[in-house]
């Protein structure tokens, strides 16, 4: 994602290296939501700190190609390239169980991949018009937490 955006900034051309890479896709907001239940549950029973996996559901992991096509589908930007490239220092494909944070702390992530694409384009498509980003964030970390 922070590819993708330099090379909208700089109106360049963005070279995808793995795009059939699987990847646990989720937005900030989500990750941060999960890691305030912790706290909350390890402040309110005064337990010792337990390991979490924040993470969307197994099968709502996606390929790089796919969150890049949506990304900059959402940003009118066309000047991708797809380069597979065979490398051995990066697996093909990254999971995480989020069965013990979804049973234990009743945590799940709120925003679906595209909910989370979406939110993210317009983020950086605020951040890159020069909207005053304190303020924007702070209206979507509200609207995040406002969500039932």
């Amino acid at each position: 994602v922070p590819d993708l955006i330099e090379a909208v900034e700089k109106d360049k051309f963005l070279y995808v290296r793995s795009p059939n890479s699987v990847r646990p896709w989720q937005h900030v907001l989500d990750v941060l939501n999960g890691y305030m239940v912790l706290m909350k549950r390890s402040y309110t029973r005064k337990s010792s700190f337990e390991s979490f996996n924040f993470s969307p559901k197994v099968r709502q992991v996606v390929k790089v190609k796919n969150v890049v096509d949506l990304l900059s589908s959402q940003l009118d930007y066309k000047k991708i390239k797809y380069k597979p490239i065979k490398t051995n220092k990066e697996s093909i494909i990254l999971r995480l169980n989020p069965t013990s944070a979804k049973k234990i702390l009743k945590w799940e992530c709120k925003y679906n991949i595209n909910e989370c694409i979406k939110k993210t384009a317009s983020w950086y498509s605020a951040y890159l018009r020069k909207e005053d980003m304190i303020l924007y964030s702070k209206k979507e970390i509200n609207n995040f937490f406002n969500l039932t």
